[in-house]
């Protein structure tokens, strides 16, 4: 995460969709990995996807999650507190 230009990065697997949100609220984004398997989500912004309206300006204390769902549905998410990831 980072706070100065409000955007997450992460790398998976290339073409896996991870969708990243704000617990607690409705601000989200959905994005899919590059060949590479890296992926950037740009909370600057209003989202390229219906419902990605909503923007944050990150700092310190801003929590996140990451969700990446598999073919059955099931996830795997990661959440921040401030300063840290840790798997859920």
């Amino acid at each position: 995460m980072d706070v100065d230009t409000d955007t997450v990065t992460g790398v998976t697997d290339p073409g896996a969709e991870v969708v990243v949100f704000t617990p607690g609220s409705t601000i989200f984004r959905s994005e899919i990995a590059d060949a590479f398997g890296d992926w950037t989500a740009d909370f600057s912004v209003p989202g390229d996807q219906p419902g990605e309206e909503g923007i944050i300006d990150f700092d310190n204390f801003t929590e996140l999650a990451v969700a990446e769902f598999d073919a059955d549905g099931n996830a795997t998410l990661w959440q921040t507190t401030p300063g840290t990831y840790g798997p859920i």
